[in-house]
């Protein structure tokens, strides 16, 4: 006879004294339209509760003689959110806190009913089709 322990389940009120949870819109790719080759994502919007925490990686990386400062966070979420799968076709997901974008970079974890996930901060935007404009086709914006 199994038995499965909601550990989640048991620490949940110990987290969120000590750190609140956040509503937020998470952005579940459908895939993609395709215009005479300019491909733009699709997404289904779900309301969420989330739980935002420190990342545990340096601000700065160095990499290939350059500085990059990085803006990630984890998210822990009820759902299964996830990250790019290009080859099941899948992924791509984004939230949106707060009214800054986040785009989900890596799962860390998986659970039947939550999960954690790496996200890293995108450009500002007011609304999703103008974050799209922005970074259509790998354009890079303006600082």
């Amino acid at each position: 006879m199994g038995f499965n322990l909601d550990m989640h389940g048991i620490v949940r009120g110990a987290i969120t004294s000590v750190n609140d949870d956040v509503p937020a819109t998470w952005y579940s790719s459908t895939g993609y339209t395709n215009n005479q080759g300019i491909l733009t994502p699709t997404f289904t919007t779900l309301p969420v509760t989330v739980q935002v925490q420190a990342k545990s990686h340096s601000g700065l990386i160095h990499d290939r003689a350059l500085n990059y400062a990085t803006d990630f966070t984890t998210i822990y979420a009820f759902g299964n959110m996830g990250d790019l799968n290009r080859p099941d076709e899948q992924g791509g997901d984004i939230l949106n806190i707060s009214g800054k974008w986040w785009y989900i970079t890596r799962v860390n974890e998986w659970w039947p009913t939550w999960c954690s996930v790496e996200v890293s901060r995108q450009v500002n935007a007011t609304t999703l089709a103008q974050l799209q404009a922005l970074i259509a086709n790998g354009s890079v914006p303006a600082p």
